[in-house]
């Protein structure tokens, strides 16, 4: 049976140069095999159960929230550190350290790890992913100085469809450099230097297949294939024209706005109802977007009427530097593109009028449809032009093999209860939907795709529910459509 790791310090190895004075550096740890439930604070919205591990207990934690935030006591299971090592930690480097495994043994699972103060910040959510055996996984952070003192929390969150097991939880205060320290990171460096062509191969692997794949959310690829068809919609109007990504999503959130302002836009607003899961990660992407526009600009000039020349030169308006650093928004500080977390019966009319509107798989979550194209009319400019795909799925049906793609469309008005937000839809069908843009005063046309609809099984279309039967089968039957909109001018 495979058994718990255990978070040590590093060794320090015997060394010629003269001896140093011992230095005690502030810790705190806690295993939850002892399970001091005073310690640890559990949001509503997460399960929490104490399991047997291999040789001990642990606590299995499920049900992570989307927008959980990093600060406070934090939005995941959080766990309080003493006071002395609060005060310990107050202007200090820390390094945090906890032992997780995937709570399912076939897959990974992604979870994210903060180090809040309560009082002058947080280190905001390191993204993790633990496998099948207990590992230590850690980041250091530098404290910020105290000034009240509130208490500071370790701050533990899966993701939304995961669950993970937790057996230990540690902070230190990392030691200064000294000649003990450097010897014990050459120590270190000789354990990575035994694994790093393993973990290269891996990281390379991996790389090579998610670039290559247009459905990666981070990938360059996936961009291109969103923007592509805006480019050929606009034509020359794209030149000079001001664009809105409504639900940029919380990945790649300035990637489409990006490509159309280097192929000739003149700005991009860009706006989702959450924040990015992760903004250094948000730039990462950005950067090799941008990359692969100077390596392959055959491939990401894609607007003729726009000069390769001005497509070149808008690419080097980013700043690489911060975009490799993890800064998304000092990366594109130089460039007329917007990035916001917003609700869209809200959004500001200064933000408009837009020439160029466009979502993907965006219009089925949003409640009040025929609000959103109001407000959306608003901030469009006269003669502009919208393009919204929407996914007419359930959205359960992507990730659970007990639910088919009408599943929703058999159960009653509570079916979305206890369903991640990321799965739950309006459940409008495509006549609706384009009724919504209609009531909003735009001239809509509307083509479904694949032009012949997917079949639906006859057991599954005797169980359709009103106020679902109304419809034809045909229609029930047409999964994705294109909305192609435009405000009179």
């Amino acid at each position: 049976m495979a058994s718990v790791p255990e978070i040590k310090t590093p060794e320090i190895v015997a060394s010629d140069a003269p001896a140093e004075p011992p230095i005690e550096l502030p810790r705190f740890q806690l295993a939850l095999d002892q399970f001091p439930m005073q310690r640890v604070e559990v949001p509503k919205s997460i399960k929490v159960e104490v399991v047997s591990g291999p040789g001990r207990k642990v606590l299995r934690v499920s049900g992570g929230s989307l927008d959980a935030s990093p600060s406070g006591k934090t939005g995941g299971v959080s766990v309080r550190v003493s006071d002395a090592f609060e005060r310990a930690a107050s202007g200090a480097r820390i390094r945090v350290q906890v032992v997780v495994r995937a709570a399912d043994r076939m897959r990974e699972s992604e979870f994210l790890i903060a180090y809040s103060t309560c009082d002058v910040g947080n280190s905001g959510w390191q993204r993790m992913w633990a496998g099948a055996e207990f590992e230590t996984f850690s980041f250091e952070w530098d404290v910020p100085e105290m000034l009240h003192g509130n208490g500071d929390f370790v701050g533990i969150l899966p993701e939304q469809d995961s669950a993970i097991e937790i057996a230990e939880v540690a902070v230190s205060v990392v030691p200064p450099i000294s000649i003990a320290a450097d010897h014990a990171i050459i120590s270190s460096i000789q354990e990575f230097n035994a694994r790093w062509r393993e973990l290269d191969r891996s990281y390379s692997t991996a790389r090579r297949l998610l670039l290559g794949d247009p459905r990666w959310i981070y990938g360059p690829l996936n961009v291109k294939e969103t923007v592509r068809p805006l480019i050929d919609l606009m034509g020359e109007r794209l030149v000079g024209a001001m664009c809105c990504d409504t639900g940029c999503g919380v990945s790649n959130v300035l990637g489409n706005s990006t490509l159309l302002y280097l192929n000739g836009a003149r700005g991009g607003y860009a706006f989702d109802l959450l924040e990015p899961h992760d903004l250094a990660r948000s730039a990462e992407a950005l950067y090799d977007l941008l990359a692969a526009c100077l390596m392959l600009p055959d491939e990401y000039h894609i607007n003729p009427r726009f000069s390769r020349d001005a497509f070149m030169s808008r690419v080097r308006d980013f700043d690489f530097k911060a975009l490799l650093a993890g800064d998304l928004y000092n990366g594109a500080r130089n460039v007329p593109i917007e990035h916001e977390a917003r609700s869209i019966y809200d959004l500001p009319l200064d933000k408009g009028p837009f020439d160029l509107t466009f979502s993907r798989a965006v219009l089925e979550h949003i409640p009040d449809l025929g609000s959103a194209l109001v407000r959306l009319f608003a901030l469009t400019a006269p003669g502009g032009v919208h393009r919204h795909v929407v996914d007419f799925v359930d959205h359960r049906s992507y990730t659970s093999p007990q639910f088919n793609a009408w599943s929703f469309l058999t159960q009653g008005d509570d079916w979305a209860v206890g369903v991640p937000n990321a799965d739950v839809s309006n459940r409008l069908r495509p006549s609706e939907v384009e009724a919504c843009f209609s009531g909003a005063r735009f001239a809509v046309k509307a083509s479904p795709w694949p032009p012949e609809p997917a079949p639906m099984p006859d057991e599954v279309y005797d169980a359709i529910v009103e106020p679902f039967r109304k419809f034809p089968r045909a229609e029930l039957e047409t999964l994705l459509v294109t909305y192609l909109a435009t405000k009179p001018g």
